[in-house]
């Protein structure tokens, strides 16, 4: 089966198959529509996007670097899965098709297709040079000015929610729920961990009420202006949002101001190595370009 898919990859999927895929996944990501709902200037803009594509897959499938290159099956059925998980139900998928002139047939052989060009792509650039020391160091004090981040702060939190349908869960036991946990964790904060993993009926329960190290605008408005009026080590009322009833622990407090060199390292690693990564993909399909015209 793979090499049935692979033969369909590079040569049985049409220019107008392959460039309906790509009109409808330009329209999607560009628009966060669908061609249908395109006005005629977007559309435009799709249409030539898709034919680039379209045409950048010719030069990559038809290369000697793509020889030997397998999409496994799997691999694209996950794929075929993925599209069709963001679906309410099948019918629905299948109707996209059909108003894209697109099948499911058709659907998976575009999806290998775009699998192969990234794996050959991939390929292209694995031989590259790596990123050393210097090159990070060099770019974050060439633009350090880009290395700031905002005031955040480490957040744990614990819910009593409030469900009428359950007597356990009322609003009045429910607020006394949490008023008895309040005493506990304000007498003792050490504790708050300990109390939110028993009481607690939010997922974070499982590590301590833990939310993660929350900038501003991150949470429900009432919690979020709860928190940042918050000092550091320090416990707020009981707090009400759509959720139920809140106790927020700010545990740490980061304050604005610039990002260290350890912190940014990884990330300027990640950033140069895609730079250089793309810089090494257009060299090579620029000579497969030129190749191609003759010259």
């Amino acid at each position: 089966m793979a090499k049935d898919i692979e033969l369909v990859a590079s040569k049985e999927l049409s220019r107008l198959q392959a460039t309906n895929y790509h009109v409808l996944r330009t329209a999607l990501l560009s628009f966060g529509k669908a061609p249908g709902d395109l006005s005629d200037r977007e559309l435009d803009y799709v249409t030539q996007q898709a034919l680039k594509q379209y045409e950048i897959e010719q030069l990559v499938l038809g290369s000697d670097e793509a020889n030997n290159v397998v999409v496994p099956e799997s691999v694209v059925l996950d794929a075929v899965e993925n599209v069709r998980s963001r679906y309410e139900d099948e019918e629905g998928f299948l109707q996209d098709l059909q108003d894209n002139n697109l099948s499911e047939a058709i659907l998976k052989k575009s999806l290998c297709r775009e699998l192969k060009v990234e794996a050959v792509l991939g390929k292209i650039s694995s031989n590259m040079a790596g990123i050393n020391d210097i090159d990070i160091k060099l770019y974050y004090y060439l633009h350090k000015e880009k290395f700031t981040q905002p005031e955040s702060r480490v957040t744990r939190h614990i819910l009593i929610t409030i469900n009428e349908d359950f007597e356990e869960n009322t609003r009045e036991k429910s607020l006394q729920k949490i008023k008895d946990i309040q005493k506990r964790v304000n007498n003792k904060p050490k504790r708050f961990f300990e109390q939110a993993e028993k009481h607690s009926e939010c997922p974070t329960a499982l590590n301590g009420g833990m939310i993660g190290n929350i900038p501003r605008g991150q949470l429900f408005p009432v919690l979020d202006d709860m928190l940042f009026k918050l000092n550091e080590g320090e416990i707020s009322e009981i707090t009400e949002s759509e959720m139920g009833f809140h106790l927020i622990f700010c545990e740490k407090i980061y304050a604005d101001g610039p990002v260290g060199y350890k912190r940014a390292e990884n990330l300027i690693r990640e950033k140069l190595l895609l730079n250089r990564r793309k810089v090494c993909q257009r060299t090579w399909l620029k000579k497969l370009a030129n190749k191609k015209a003759g010259n």
